[in-house]
């Protein structure tokens, strides 16, 4: 897959502690990716929603930044273990067209 944003500039968001923005990057479409906030004591979820899988994919954590890197550790994971080799043909394995569905009130949704 193509980088979203230029090495340098990853690497400056990195050292410039914009992690949210980082992790934000590791997507190409912007849509594929939805971070719900946490209600009471539960984590922030993110959800990744993927054409191949034809399913979403969640991770969680304290910040955006660590519940989109969960899931996109987890997204990875899952297409390597479901299709091997095979999705190294695939210079695009996200899509919008699966939409994540938030669990709790989404940002931007009324």
């Amino acid at each position: 897959m193509p980088p979203i944003l230029h090495e340098d500039a990853f690497e400056a968001l990195l050292e410039s502690g914009d992690f949210d923005t980082a992790a934000r990057q590791l997507f190409a479409p912007s849509t594929t990716l939805l971070i719900e906030t946490s209600a009471g004591d539960n984590p922030l979820r993110a959800v990744i929603g993927c054409t191949i899988l034809r399913r979403p994919v969640e991770g969680t954590g304290d910040t955006a930044a660590a519940a989109t890197l969960d899931a996109w550790a987890k997204w990875l994971l899952t297409l390597r273990l479901e299709f091997g080799s095979d999705l190294d043909d695939d210079p695009a394995p996200a899509s919008s067209s699966v939409d994540p569905i938030c669990k709790s009130a989404c940002p931007g949704q009324g």
